[in-house]
């Protein structure tokens, strides 16, 4: 049974710009991602084998749960976006990734792809 998560992409319940853009364009992004040490699965790795984290991998660490917790198919909700106030829903529909630096968006290297299901405006 899908299940369902909020990913909070707002500041202050102002929506972070370009998130809703790349959800039009199928991928889902979370924040805590902006080096190339913070990649969800090499910090998996490196608690997996009891190894110590730096101060940017213990801050990505919280968002571990995009990584392990979500699957395909299940639903990701976004409060604020595309404007305050309103939110839209995807559906996940592949694994994780971890975008170059230049492909990121202003810090959000973390991505699963997504369809954007509905927002409401």
């Amino acid at each position: 049974m899908p299940r369902a998560f909020v990913v909070k992409a707002f500041d202050d319940g102002w929506p972070i710009p370009g998130v809703f853009e790349e959800l039009r364009a199928g991928r889902a992004r979370i924040g805590w991602s902006s080096r190339d040490d913070q990649d969800l699965r090499l910090i998996q790795k490196k608690v997996d084998r009891g190894e110590l984290l730096n101060k940017d991998q213990q801050e990505a660490k919280r968002c571990l749960g995009f990584l392990t917790r979500v699957s395909p198919e299940n639903y990701l909700l976004y409060p604020h976006q595309p404007d305050r106030g309103q939110f839209c829903v995807v559906r996940v529909t592949d694994e994780y990734d971890y975008s170059a630096k230049e492909d990121s968006l202003d810090g959000f290297r973390s991505s699963r792809p997504c369809e954007l299901i509905t927002y409401n405006d």
